[in-house]
C-alpha cells in the first residue's frame, strides 16, 4: 500500500475560534480614595477655612468683644485636557485573520465587533492607568517621571516645586528605603502627623507597589504576633493598617512611575486630596469614526483631569533614596 507523506505541508491553523486577548495592566485605585470635583472645564477653587478659637469668661452688660479668628482661603485646581488618538487602516486588517470577519466588498468602514471590543477595553485600561500616573508624577518640567505626561502638573510637582512646599511637612529619611528599613521609615512618618488630624478616619499613606511589598516583607521578617497579612483579605488588597495606628498604607500605581531614583510617600487624610475632572467617564466615551479622505477608522478619547489639596500643612511628604 502506498503511503502519503504530509510532512512538507503547513499544519492547519484555525484563526477564527480563539478570542483576541488583551494585555494585563496595573490600573489605578488612587482616584477612588480621594475627594472628587466634577464638572471642571478649566479651573475651580477648593474653598476652605482656617480658624482659631479663643475662649473668654462670659460678661454681662458689656458690648461683645470678638475673640479668635476665621480665615477663608482658596487653592485652585486646574485641569488639563488630554487625548488619545489612533488610526486603524481597515485594509491592513483584511490581509490577516480579521479579514474573515469583514463584510463583503472593498468599502469597509469599521473594524467590526470582534476586534473593537477588545481594542476599546484595552484602551480604557491603559488610559485609566495613565490617569493615575499623571495625577501623581506628571510635571511640565519632566522632573519626576519619563512615563507620566509633561502636559500637566501632578501632585508631586505641586508639593515639591511650588509655594506649597513651604507648608508641607517634609521628612527626608536618613537611610535608604528597603525591606530592612521600611517599618522604621513608615513609623517616622506617622510620628510626624500633626496633632490636629490624629483622629481622622481616612489617614492614608500612599506608596508605590514595590515599596508596599518591601514594607510587608519587613513585617514578615520581624515576625510580629500582630501581623496577620490582612492586606490580601477582601477589599484590603494592597492595603494594610500600620500596626497600632489608624494609618492605612495604600499601594499606588502613580508612585511606581517615579524615575529619579527616589521613593516618595504621601501621608494625609485621603479626603484632603481633590481629583478634578469634567466628566468622570469621559475617557471611556471614545469615538470611532471613518474618514473617507484617509480611508481609515479613527479612534479618539478626550478627557480633563487635575489634582490639588485643601490643606498642604496636613500632608507629610516622605522622600528616601
Amino acid at each position: 500500500m502506498a503511503s502519503i507523506n504530509l510532512t512538507n505541508l503547513i499544519d492547519y491553523v484555525n484563526q477564527l475560534n480563539p478570542e483576541i486577548q488583551r494585555e494585563a495592566v496595573l490600573k489605578g485605585r488612587f482616584v477612588d480614595q480621594i475627594s472628587q470635583m466634577p464638572g471642571i472645564k478649566n479651573a475651580e477653587v477648593i474653598n476652605a477655612i482656617r480658624s482659631k478659637l479663643v475662649l473668654t469668661a462670659p460678661t454681662c452688660g458689656t458690648v461683645l468683644s470678638p475673640t479668635g479668628s476665621v480665615t477663608p482661603f482658596q487653592n485652585t485646581l486646574t485641569v488639563c485636557e488630554l487625548a488619545s488618538q489612533e488610526v486603524l487602516c481597515v485594509s491592513d486588517f483584511e490581509n490577516k485573520y480579521y479579514g474573515m470577519y469583514a463584510k463583503l466588498g472593498s468599502y469597509n468602514e469599521d473594524v467590526t465587533e470582534a476586534f473593537s471590543k477588545v481594542y476599546a477595553a484595552d484602551k480604557i485600561d491603559k488610559i485609566s492607568a495613565q490617569i493615575e500616573d499623571t495625577l501623581i508624577a506628571a510635571s511640565t518640567t519632566g522632573t519626576f517621571s519619563s512615563t507620566a505626561t509633561t502636559l500637566c502638573n501632578g501632585l508631586l510637582h505641586t508639593l515639591i516645586l511650588t509655594s506649597a512646599s513651604a507648608s508641607v511637612i517634609n521628612y527626608a529619611t536618613a537611610s535608604a528605603y528597603s525591606a530592612v528599613t521600611a517599618y522604621d521609615i513608615v513609623q517616622k512618618m506617622v510620628d510626624n502627623i500633626p496633632t490636629a488630624i490624629f483622629n481622622e478616619n481616612d489617614l492614608t499613606l500612599f506608596m508605590s507597589y514595590p515599596d508596599f511589598r518591601a514594607y510587608i516583607t519587613c513585617l514578615v521578617n520581624k515576625n510580629w504576633y500582630h501581623f496577620k497579612g490582612e492586606e490580601s483579605v477582601g477589599n484590603m488588597l494592597f492595603e494594610f493598617y500600620h500596626p497600632g495606628t489608624n494609618v492605612k498604607l495604600s499601594a499606588t500605581r502613580g508612585l511606581n512611575a517615579v524615575t529619579n531614583s527616589k521613593h516618595y510617600f504621601i501621608l494625609t487624610p485621603a479626603s484632603n486630596l481633590f481629583y478634578g475632572y469634567d466628566d468622570a467617564r469621559d475617557f471611556e466615551k471614545f469615538q470611532y469614526f471613518y474618514s473617507e479622505l484617509t480611508d481609515a477608522v479613527n479612534f479618539r478619547s478626550k478627557f480633563k483631569i487635575g489634582i490639588n489639596a485643601a490643606y498642604y500643612e496636613y500632608i507629610i511628604l516622605g522622600q528616601s533614596n
